[in-house]
């Protein structure tokens, strides 16, 4: 019996050339991949207590890092994140190379949701901001560039990083769809669906101007200055 997939070529057109089996299999090993959580090693290593216990939301991503351990601390936890997106992905490019270019999406899409999901940790992990960056921006440097710095000026503009973390894979919803296919818009649907699903909690105040705010600028300024103040 023939099964079927389709391509990753920039058209809209469907192409069946293989089996979805090897694209699942990319999507679950790429997912316990993702299940290394950098800021729970690095937030114990630092401060000998896990993410949840450093105070704020308890996040194990690198603004939650950041701002309780420091600068270092937080970019050790950008570095680890967008590692592992990237490992994950190129894992399922040497053993899946044939699928073409989507099983990279299947990949990174398996480390977005090992990052948010962890099971290990009751299913409550990262918010997936880097990991869907580097995802988008492996997948198409262009639009993934282009998506990314939409989320950047968002950040920027509102002050709200929960907002810019889930306008990513919501500009990118336009490329995936008119650029790379059904597929591919049906996968960064998904994409869209998990940001928003992880940052909601923080987001709800979003509309009457409420909720936590973190100007990029400012506070990276107040970390330099704590840094420079400690030496």
């Amino acid at each position: 019996m023939s099964t079927i997939v389709f391509s990753s070529a920039p058209v809209r057109s469907i192409v069946y050339n293989g089996t979805m089996k090897e694209r699942i299999a990319a999507f679950v090993l790429s997912y316990f991949i993702g299940c290394i959580l950098t800021g729970e090693i690095v937030s114990r290593a630092v401060a000998h207590k896990p993410a949840a216990e450093l105070g704020g939301s308890g996040n194990p991503g690198m603004a939650n890092v950041m701002t309780y351990l420091g600068f270092k601390a937080g970019i050790a936890v950008l570095c680890g994140d967008l590692s592992k997106c990237l490992f994950a992905m190129g894992l399922a490019w040497h053993m899946f190379k044939h699928q073409g270019r989507i099983i990279l999406y299947y990949a990174g899409l398996g480390a977005c949701f090992g990052h948010s999901l962890p099971f290990w940790r009751r299913f409550s992990g990262g918010k997936a901001v880097a990991t869907s960056s580097a995802l988008l921006l492996v997948y198409s440097p262009l639009w993934g560039f282009v998506s990314c710095f939409c989320g950047l000026l968002t950040a920027l503009i509102s002050g709200y990083l929960s907002l810019a973390g889930v306008a990513v894979p919501f500009v990118f919803l336009v490329p995936a769809w008119t650029v790379y296919g059904r597929e591919c818009f049906i996968l960064t649907l998904v994409l869209f669906l998990l940001c928003f699903f992880r940052h909601y909690p923080y987001g709800r105040g979003f509309p009457a101007g409420a909720g936590h705010k973190m100007h990029l600028i400012q506070t990276l300024k107040s970390i330099l200055g704590r840094k420079k103040t400690a030496s």
